[in-house]
């Protein structure tokens, strides 16, 4: 299987990285696609145009599951070994951010992805897909 073709398998699970100041998600030749999940962990809001300060804290969301690798790895890797998944979830990585709204109101955020192809070469190197010719 080439990098493609597992690209191509799992397209329903691919998430691409927002194009700059675009707003929205879509597949460029410059954007790798990546598994990727994002939750609140904190912000303010409460704020308003009448001269309320944003004073209300927002509570943490929950870290999400990565439900679509658990799925590409129950079906690529079901003899994948606790060690190997903690080998895997090595390559998970995490950004913060802040969605600013008016009135001093925002939500700080965290996202957490794994790119597509380091995924696909780590189930390469552990024997569970097998690399052939582009």
């Amino acid at each position: 299987m080439t990098f493609e073709e597992f690209e191509k398998k799992y397209e329903d699970f691919w998430t691409y990285p927002y194009i700059s100041g675009s707003g929205r998600s879509y597949k460029t030749d410059q954007t790798k696609p990546r598994l990727e999940t994002s939750w609140t962990v904190g912000g303010m809001t409460g704020g308003s145009c009448w001269g309320t300060e944003a004073d209300q804290s927002v509570s943490a969301d929950d870290e999400p599951e990565m439900h679509d690798l658990d799925k590409i790895l129950e079906e690529t890797a079901p003899a994948l070994t606790f060690l190997q998944y903690k080998s895997i979830c090595r390559l998970l990585k995490t950004v913060d951010s802040t969605e600013s709204e008016y009135y001093g109101n925002y939500y700080d955020k965290r996202t957490k992805w794994i790119d597509a192809r380091e995924l696909f070469e780590a189930l390469v190197k552990m024997g569970y897909v097998q690399e052939s010719g582009s």
